[in-house]
This record gives C-alpha cells, sequence and structure tokens, in this order.
C-alpha cells in the first residue's frame, strides 16, 4: 500500500523556499511565518519527493546546503523518498485530464509559476500547487480545523466555509475523489427522514467539498460504504437517485461517478469523509442533525489534512486504513451481503491508487549519490549507481520539450 504523499517539486522551488527560512521577531506574524515554514518543511520531509534534476546535480548542490543534506540523510533513514526524474518530470501548466494519471491525481506540485497558474491547475485537477510565496500561508493545513456540536459558532454544517472561503489557499474543494463513510446513513424506512438527513446534513457538507468542475477529461469519483438496514431495493434506488440528483444540482458543471456499497459485514466503524487531500470525522456521523435542522447530541468533527500533519500522530494511519478497508469490501462485492448501487464496475482513482497491484512495487527508489562502499541500511540496498543506467518507467511525459 502508498504510504506517503508524493511531491513533484521543481529544484528552483526547494533553493527558494529554503532560504526563505524567516528572521525571528518578536511579533505575532514573525511567529505565524516561522511555523508555517517548519511545518511545511516537515510536511516535506515525511514525504516522496520527486526532483527535476539529475542525483549527480543534487550532489553537487548538497556541497554548499546544510539542508539539502538533511533531506538527503532523511532519505537514508528512509524518513522520506527521494527521486530524480530531471527528463520525464511534469510540467504542471502542461498536464490535463487526459494525460494526467492516478499518480499525479494524488501528488503534491511545489512550482515556481505564478499564483495564476497554481490556482487554475488546482481548480482543474484537484490537487494542491504552491509556489513559494504560498507555502507560508497555509496554516490550516496543519492543525485540525474541526468544531464541536452544538457550539455558538457552529450550529450547521456551515462552520466549514471558512475553509473555502477566497482568502484560503488551498481552499477545502481542492479534491477529485471522496469516500463517504457512515453505516447509518442509509438507515431511515421513510423517504422523507431520509432526504431531510440528506439536506441538513451532506448538502451542504457537498456544498463546501465539491469543486465546481475539474478539467474536461477528469472525472469526480464519489463512493459511500454504508451498513445494510433494509432488505428493499427499491428503497436503495430511491435514495441513490436521491443523492445523484442533489449532488447534479449542486455542481451542474462537474462530471462525476457515483456508487454506494451496502453491506451487512466488514463495515467501518467510525463515520468518516475521505478526499484525495482531507480527512473529516464525525462523531455521531453526517445525520447529526435531524428532522429539525438542529441537534441535542453533543460530539466533535475532526477536519485534518493527511501527510501534512506532523502534531497529529492518528492521522495518516486512520487515512490509510480507511482506504485500506474500503478496498476490501470492493473486492468482495460480488459474495453474500455486498451490493453495489450505481456504476459498481467503476473504482475510485481513490483507492486503486493507494492499493497498487501485489506485483508493482510500492516503495519509493533511494539511490547513493556519494561514496564508494555500497551498504545496506534499512533492509534497501544503498550503494554508488552508473547514472547512464537509470532508466524511465514512466509511461507519459509532461516536460515542455
Amino acid at each position: 500500500m502508498i504510504k506517503k504523499k508524493v511531491v513533484y517539486c521543481e529544484m528552483d522551488f526547494l533553493q527558494e523556499f529554503l532560504n526563505s527560512y524567516p528572521l525571528f521577531e518578536p511579533n505575532d506574524e514573525s511567529l505565524r511565518l516561522v511555523d508555517a515554514w517548519m511545518s511545511f518543511y516537515q510536511f516535506f520531509c515525511k514525504a516522496d519527493i520527486v526532483l527535476n534534476i539529475s542525483a549527480s546535480e543534487f550532489k553537487s548542490l548538497t556541497n554548499n546546503s546544510d539542508w539539502l543534506r538533511r533531506i538527503w540523510k532523511k532519505s537514508i533513514d528512509n524518513q522520506c523518498g527521494l527521486e530524480f526524474e530531471k527528463d520525464s518530470f511534469p510540467d504542471i501548466s502542461l498536464i490535463n485530464g487526459e494525460n494526467a494519471d492516478n499518480k499525479v491525481l494524488n501528488a503534491v506540485f511545489l512550482t515556481t509559476k505564478k499564483d495564476e497558474i497554481c490556482n487554475e491547475k488546482a481548480k482543474e485537477l484537484g490537487v494542491f500547487v504552491f509556489n513559494p510565496e504560498m507555502a507560508k500561508h497555509c496554516n490550516h493545513l496543519f492543525c485540525d480545523s474541526g468544531t464541536a456540536f452544538p457550539d455558538e459558532k457552529a450550529k450547521d454544517w456551515n462552520f466549514m466555509r471558512g475553509l473555502t472561503g477566497p482568502k484560503v489557499r488551498p481552499p477545502l474543494n481542492i479534491s477529485n475523489s471522496m469516500l463517504v463513510i457512515d453505516n447509518y446513513l442509509l438507515c431511515d424506512d421513510a423517504d422523507v427522514d431520509f432526504q431531510k438527513k440528506i439536506d441538513y446534513n451532506l448538502k451542504p457538507i457537498f456544498q463546501n467539498l465539491l469543486p465546481l468542475r475539474l478539467a474536461e477529461d477528469e472525472t469526480y469519483d464519489i463512493s459511500f460504504f454504508v451498513g445494510a438496514r433494509s432488505e428493499s431495493s427499491h428503497l436503495y434506488d430511491a435514495q441513490y437517485n436521491y443523492l445523484h440528483t442533489m449532488i447534479q444540482k449542486l455542481r451542474k458543471d462537474l462530471k462525476f461517478s457515483l456508487n454506494i456499497f451496502i453491506g451487512k459485514q466488514d463495515k467501518f466503524h467510525d463515520r468518516s469523509i475521505v478526499t484525495n487531500n482531507v480527512l473529516i470525522n464525525s462523531g455521531h456521523g453526517f445525520g447529526v442533525l435531524r428532522k429539525d435542522g438542529e441537534t441535542n447530541t453533543p460530539t466533535s468533527v475532526n477536519i485534518v489534512f493527511p501527510f501534512f500533519q506532523t502534531k497529529i500522530a492518528w492521522c495518516d494511519n486512520t487515512y490509510l486504513n480507511i482506504i485500506q478497508t474500503a478496498k476490501k469490501i470492493v473486492d468482495r462485492l460480488h459474495q453474500p451481503n455486498i451490493n453495489c448501487w450505481g456504476e459498481y464496475e467503476k473504482v475510485n482513482k481513490l483507492i486503486s491508487y493507494y492499493n497498487p497491484p501485489k506485483n508493482v512495487s510500492s516503495q519509493p527508489v533511494f539511490f547513493s549519490i556519494g561514496g564508494d562502499d555500497a551498504e545496506h541500511r534499512n533492509g534497501r540496498f544503498i550503494g554508488k549507481i552508473d547514472l547512464s543506467q537509470i532508466k524511465d518507467y514512466r509511461r507519459k511525459t509532461y516536460s515542455r520539450k
């Protein structure tokens, strides 16, 4: 299973960012900048990093940079991956819905391009794209932005608007795939109860989570995993149609696929929504607001960004466990007690990316760029290599000729 975030990083971005470590001054803004810089650096140092230079070029740069030597040391210690794709590095400005593969659609891009290009490509592909200046103003990625219900400031799901405003970069609705996990979401036999539950809960959640549109050839994948609460296929038909219609009305320009997996076994315990960029946990589930649009049930909601977190230890593993369990349920589709409504043949790109076929390695490649003696560290072969023998296994290229 994939266990790290892939980060496509232009070397110009990395050098500019590393050289921008803020000088400390005793005021609130300098403290915020220091915190943002350190948080982003820590995120970077636990990712699978792909650079647009060669290994030999990186080696020469480490001679004059303590920061780069630190990154190299972390790759040796298996804290991060470090790969070099000088000739096949994806140019973010050239990627579109037609040539973007699952790896690209689950990656983060670090570039020196202008804000307009970064924001445009983030919206088209549903991925996070940063330039050095934007990396200094994304503190919300490194904390829990959730809330408590009921609360004076969060009486309904519209508290999420604070993460989608024009000043928030990247906003919450940058994504291209989603899993909704809630055993009891479809449990009401009465259609009117189900519709109110959706209208008061999922409708405002989706309003804040779904992008307005993606690139022309890109489809937004939505998969529900719920517990079986009825033997009536007619009931599930009606509920599927209601959800499909709701999404169509919310996002008229968004091309999407929708399927609902319903099972009596292998059910999830927690209630969660995950996209390729965010994890939302709700203690009471996504039906916390009842028929009158209010709740008297004390509960909490977590909104965190997996892989960016360094202080919330449970975040990454929770995210990966959800996706892995979803894969197990999808694999059992044609066995007893597992049914699917909608596009059952469509596998959510979030599930297929993080759970590659067993014959495809999900481990990053580590290269040694110094020392004459080969050695083993952490079970990986680290040694001097002939750079001319490095082969490019990418099937697609986005590099500007």
